[in-house]
């Protein structure tokens, strides 16, 4: 992902070099293919390759609010890959499929806009932020396997959906202790494993919250590699009905009927969408 931005600036470069640079207007920009600039009433601009008066090939995009993206274009939408900076600084690196981030792709925030937290003295509370993110996409949210680093030295590597812990994982600390178990909504639940000063201590979790004493294993100190992780068949495994994971949530009468699963680009990605705006990709 670091390389991605230097190969970036170094393919914008050739383009620039070798294409001569039109600068466009209302009259030539409908019709017009090659390399050129063309700046938008509301103020935006566009510099890059066109056809046929769409963005098509390489180019930067940027917006009269501060956000940029430098990268792939398809007929007017960023497809391929590409790099999104936010105008608060934060930025995606990665896939995308039709202006949206999907595939695989890494996030980091800028420091700058971690949230502070402060207590009745108006002290400085520890806060746990996001420094950065890297793994699977499904349309903009983390969904698949990723390893998420925090503002306090915390690591978690596992399965995400829409942006929240969910399916196994591992927990670091940054004192090297491990959590290894099953994710809920972003909350502990059923048996885990902790694994400290290579010793392995079982506890079972409900709702996040340990149930009864943590106990000494027999078992080896070893954690389970997640990185083997298969997006598209953790999907058809998890959720490929409107019951999923019924047993789980049958205790907290959870409505299970949370995400509908849809088959997309001819079985290559798969789609999550909520029930709030059901779709199918086209």
């Amino acid at each position: 992902m670091k390389k991605l931005l230097l190969i970036f600036l170094i393919i914008l470069s050739s383009v620039a070099f070798s294409e001569e640079m039109t600068k466009l207007n209302d009259s030539n920009v409908k019709t017009f293919t090659g390399y050129g600039t063309y700046y938008y009433s509301n103020g935006e601009k566009y510099e890059g390759q066109w056809l046929n008066g769409k963005r098509n090939g390489i180019g930067t995009y940027v917006w009269n609010n501060g956000d940029t993206y430098s990268g792939d274009w398809t007929l007017e939408k960023r497809t391929g890959k590409g790099i999104f900076t936010w105008a608060n600084g934060n930025k995606y690196e990665g896939d995308f499929i039709d202006s949206v981030r999907n595939g695989k792709g890494k996030y980091f925030t800028n420091p700058k806009n971690f949230k502070v937290e402060t207590d009745y003295y108006e002290n400085e509370k520890e806060t746990i932020n996001i420094i950065s993110y890297e793994g699977d996409y499904v349309n903009n949210y983390w969904t698949g396997y990723g390893v998420a680093e925090y503002s306090n030295g915390d690591k978690y590597e596992g399965e995400w959906l829409n942006d929240v812990r969910e399916g196994k994982g591992i927990y670091t600390y940054k004192n090297g202790d491990k959590v290894q178990g099953i994710w809920v909504y972003g909350k502990l639940e059923g048996k885990v494993k902790n694994t400290s000063q290579s010793k392995v201590y079982e506890a079972t979790y409900k709702n996040d919250t340990i149930q009864g004493n943590w106990i000494l294993s027999s078992e080896t100190a070893k954690i389970e590699n997640t990185g083997s992780f298969d997006l598209k068949k953790y999907f058809k495994k998890n959720f490929n009905t409107r019951d999923i994971k019924e047993e789980l949530f049958a205790n907290n009468n959870e409505k299970t009927e949370r995400v509908n699963l849809i088959n997309s680009l001819d079985g290559k990605l798969l789609y999550l969408i909520y029930p709030s705006y059901y779709g199918s990709y086209s």
